[in-house]
């Protein structure tokens, strides 16, 4: 149950735009989101993660724009989101252009939208998915164990596995 980049744009509520990336760049899953305005971001979030940015050190500096495209692309990430209204009114142009050709997911993210909001929504996502499967992986243990203690314990073992997989 992964969280990917296409379930995360889809939220109205969030204020998201895609502005690069193809259907197929859509479907990265992500691991998590975080925001971060330093220099070699990538050093600081694992593969899959969705970096959050203001651009604050991207200002007046193309060559530093197409870098952190190229940087996130590598690593690779999930995609970048940028904060418009705030530094930048909207994604500057080296940025979206380097996005563009890379097919690299890079979406903005509205001005009355805190980055918080995108974080938790991630995180929110994450945490459902573990427990939803935590339950279920107890549940068969449970379920499996029952069957040990019935009357023929090797027949209610096998009948329960085969149920489990069909």
């Amino acid at each position: 149950m992964a969280l990917t980049l296409r379930e995360l744009l889809d939220q109205d509520e969030l204020g998201l735009e895609l502005l690069s990336g193809s259907p197929a760049a859509l479907r990265r899953e992500i691991a998590g989101a975080h925001p971060i305005e330093i220099a070699n971001p990538t050093r600081w979030l694992d593969r899959s993660w969705v970096l959050l940015t203001t651009g604050i050190r991207l200002r007046g500096d193309a060559k530093a724009q197409r870098a952190l495209v190229a940087e996130a692309a590598g690593k690779p990430l999930a995609g970048i989101g940028f904060g418009v209204g705030i530094v930048f009114r909207s994604v500057p142009a080296a940025l979206l252009e380097e996005a563009r050709g890379r097919d690299f997911p890079l979406f903005t993210i509205a001005p009355e939208t805190p980055f918080r909001e995108v974080v938790g929504f991630v995180d929110r996502s994450l945490a459902s998915g573990d427990y939803w499967l935590l339950r279920r992986r107890v549940g068969i243990e449970g379920s499996l164990a029952d069957a040990m203690a019935s009357d023929d314990p090797e027949e209610a073992l096998v009948r329960r596995l085969g149920s489990l997989v069909d």
